[in-house]
């Protein structure tokens, strides 16, 4: 192939690959953008098994996606996030409608009391800051929920990572989730649709093999030949990782009657009581007596709706046997029976993919969180030691372990980039 010069070439078309790319694009910059997979998107797009169609990996996002998706032009139409929580002794729905935000309201100390002790906890694990008998208050126990994205213990997760996700500063929009329309795959459709009409060059099924420094700025060499660049930016991480990983997920996958009832809510979130003990014994590599698990309305075809659902995985079990697969399966069902009568019988598909199957099916890490910082550590920084490579997505900053800072990472990325080129 011959050589071609860009102003940029981005290793990596997920969310922070994609939005680097469309911010560089507009700003005027000639962009190739490169993926190892056959597909965009990354965690975000859906999927196909057995006739039924199923969310890869991303579902509730930040309110901060809205302003981030115009600033570079994608045009996605968002509604509300809601969740029906069973907490084992008490269920609420989230967010609450008013007769809910009553019952909530009895928890108000312990809630005030968990925002206080994160406000001052600096970079303190959280088991440090609450003691045991706090562990069982409604404060502690949404923390957990917190900590249960992210794949870790609640009393390992460090104070300032969670002021992060809900700082006014980065403006995630936690406190608000939001979910595309029609399904995260719309949403990485229209960044593609956003990609093409600003002359973004996508090669996906591209590799890289290695990036080398010259005079002018930077070799890429990549399975489908060798490409010149003044920056690059990429979402491989220059450094292993230097925390914990959070710990992989099973993804689990239903079909059922269109007319089939479920929660008053998109999303049934089941938290038995002590999370920070089952997640405890997971993260140890033992499967725990109880534990939780999230299932959310899926796509619908026809007369049937897909449900997926996600639950963590012991330390170090990335296969599963037939046996636990069914002890797994009729425990997961059981608890959404006692929410919804009948669910199980109506079931015309289901299916558990361990973590082994779920990154050989779709290509990624089945990781919740890349890194879980330890001791002191902040988040690798995205400008290297090597002017005009730049490095972006949950790996580096800005601190959190989801979309939205991918996405923020990307901008970020791009923002340096820029001044890199403009000297």
């Amino acid at each position: 192939m011959a050589e071609t010069h860009w102003d940029a070439i981005v290793v990596g078309a997920g969310l922070s690959g994609m939005t680097a790319s469309l911010e560089l694009a507009r700003r005027g910059c000639k962009v190739l953008l490169v993926e190892r997979l056959a597909r965009a998107g990354g965690r975000c797009g859906a999927f196909e098994l057995e006739g039924h169609r199923f969310t890869v990996g991303c579902n509730d996002f930040g309110a901060r996606i809205v302003t981030d998706l115009a600033r570079l032009g994608v045009h996605v139409a968002f509604e509300p996030s809601t969740n029906v929580v069973d907490f084992g002794d008490e269920t609420h729905r989230l967010p609450p409608r008013p007769r809910g935000a009553l019952r909530l309201l009895r928890h108000a100390p312990s809630v005030l009391r968990m925002v206080m002790r994160v406000r001052n906890g600096e970079k303190r694990p959280l088991g440090t800051l609450f003691r045991d008998h706090e562990r069982d208050g409604m404060g502690f126990r949404m923390i957990s929920l917190l900590a249960y994205a992210l794949g870790t213990p609640p009393q390992y997760l460090r104070a300032d990572l969670l002021r992060a996700d809900f700082s006014g500063e980065l403006g995630y929009g936690h406190e608000k989730m939001v979910v595309p329309i029609g399904g995260p795959q719309v949403l990485t459709d229209a960044m593609l649709a956003r990609l093409r009409s600003t002359g973004v060059t996508l090669r996906l099924g591209t590799g890289v093999q290695a990036v080398k420094k010259h005079a002018r700025g930077f070799e890429v060499d990549t399975s489908s030949g060798s490409e010149h660049a003044r920056v690059v930016l990429s979402t491989v991480p220059a450094s292993a990782c230097r925390g914990r990983a959070g710990l992989k997920v099973c993804q689990v996958l239903f079909a059922v009657p269109r007319t089939t009832p479920f929660v008053d809510a998109r999303t049934l979130i089941v938290s038995p009581p002590r999370a920070e003990e089952w997640m405890a014994a997971l993260d140890a590599g033992h499967w725990p007596e109880t534990f939780g698990f999230h299932l959310f309305r899926d796509h619908e075809a026809g007369d049937t709706r897909a449900f997926t659902g996600f639950l963590l995985a012991p330390r170090g079990q990335d296969t599963l046997d037939a046996s636990r697969r069914a002890r797994v399966l009729d425990s997961v069902k059981s608890r959404i029976d006692a929410h919804v009568p009948g669910f199980s019988s109506a079931l015309r598909f289901e299916r558990l993919l361990d973590p082994s199957e779920y990154e050989a099916h779709h290509g990624v890490s089945a990781s919740l969180a890349h890194e879980i910082p330890i001791a002191d550590e902040d988040a690798l920084p995205i400008e290297e030691h090597e002017p005009g490579l730049f490095r972006m997505g949950n790996a580096t900053e800005p601190p959190g372990d989801h979309a939205n800072a991918a996405m923020l990472s990307g901008l970020w990325a791009a923002e340096r980039a820029l001044r890199h080129l403009r000297g």
